[in-house]
Formats: structure tokens, sequence, C-alpha cells
């Protein structure tokens, strides 16, 4: 059967088609990058790898929460929200082994259901940072039959995944411009946790370790 053909719509489907590759070009040369700077991590190389990812999929400095989902996915990391056999378990990592049998794709990232979406928000920023930082380094993975997991317990804390999981949520210039604004509208201190909370969609005990680190 013949079939009449939308000129605007295959049109736009050629572009969205060159704008993802031209997406995929660009994490597959922040993740060439920091592969040639793997032996020296710190808080500067982080910084800059959130700033240059969200300069790549178009979301620097834009007025909005950071589309973290949109940016695990451009990396080849699918999200998902289960409910762990172990509740205290926050967030995972998989990657390759049988991780395709149970979720149709090489590469996840699984969120405790439990959780709201703030912190589910943070917790994939924070899978995120384990991939492109921790992941990529070990030679025993090349072999796609062995199994990477990454268990993310609310209790631990690691300054790298945290620091970039902060860049990347509430990037430092946005979160000035919106802290002066909150302060001039709220002149309350929880009101302005609250305000900045929202407006980035993260929790509050990671605004106030924002504000911390900026003010002391």
């Amino acid at each position: 059967m013949a079939q009449i053909i939308n000129y605007n719509e295959a049109k736009k489907k050629v572009l969205d088609e060159k704008v993802n590759k031209t997406k995929n070009e660009r994490c597959n040369d922040i993740l060439k990058n920091l592969k040639e700077k793997r032996e020296d991590f710190n808080t500067e190389i982080i910084t800059r790898t959130a700033e240059d990812i969200l300069k790549a999929l178009g979301f620097y400095n834009k007025r909005m929460s950071t589309p973290i989902i949109k940016i695990s996915e451009a990396f080849g990391v699918k999200p998902y929200k289960v409910s762990p056999n172990d509740n205290n378990i926050e967030g995972q990592l998989f990657i390759n082994g049988t991780t395709k049998d149970l979720y149709g794709q090489d590469r996840v990232i699984v969120v405790n259901k439990k959780n709201d979406l703030y912190f589910n928000r943070f917790v994939v920023a924070r899978q995120l940072a384990v991939f492109l930082f921790n992941f990529k380094e070990k030679e025993e993975y090349k072999d796609k039959k062995n199994v990477f997991i990454d268990t993310y317990y609310s209790e631990e804390y690691c300054k790298d995944y945290e620091r970039f999981a902060t860049e990347i949520l509430m990037p430092i210039k946005m979160f000035v411009k919106q802290y002066n604004i909150a302060v001039e509208e709220f002149h309350n201190h929880m009101f302005i946790i609250i305000y900045l909370s929202r407006y980035f969609e993260v929790p509050e005990y990671l605004v106030e370790r924002r504000i911390y680190e900026l003010t002391h």
C-alpha cells in the first residue's frame, strides 16, 4: 500500500538523527578525554567535565533543572526505578554481563522506588559519575561477559562522585544567580533552601552543602 510521507516530519526526523549523532560523538569525545586523564582526577577536572557535558548536550546555562535522565541516556546508561531486595540500597550501576538480559541493554542505573524524585535525581548523577570516572579504567571489564556492579548505600560518601553530582545538578553560575535572587526575595534561610531545592530539583541537604561551600 502506498504511504503519504509528510515532508516536514521527514525533514525533522533527518535533523533529529543528525543532532543525536552529534551528541553521541560529543559524549564519546568526553569519555576519550577522561580516559587520558584517568590518573589525575581532581576537583577542577570533575567540575570541568560536568560543564563540558552540559555544553555538549545543549543544557548549559539554561533556566531549568538539569535533565539528568537525558544526560545519562546520552552516554548509553538507562535509569530505572526498582524495589531492591536490600532496602538500604539507594542505587546501583550495572554494566555488561547479564544486564542486557535483565534490562534490555548493557548499561543501566537503578534507583530505589522508595525515594522521592529529587533524591533519585541525585543518585542517577552520582552513579553516572561512577561510570565516567571509574568503570572505563578497569581492564578486566573490557570483556563484556564480566559484569560491573557498583552499589550505593546512603551512608556512603565519595568526594569525587558527590562533587560531580553537585556540579552537574547545580551548575555554579546558575546556582549563584538563583541564590542571590532567593536571598533578595526571602531573607529567610529555610525559605532560601526550599526555593533552591525546588528550582534545581535536588535534596535540601545538597543545597545546604552547596551554599556552605560557596560562603566559607
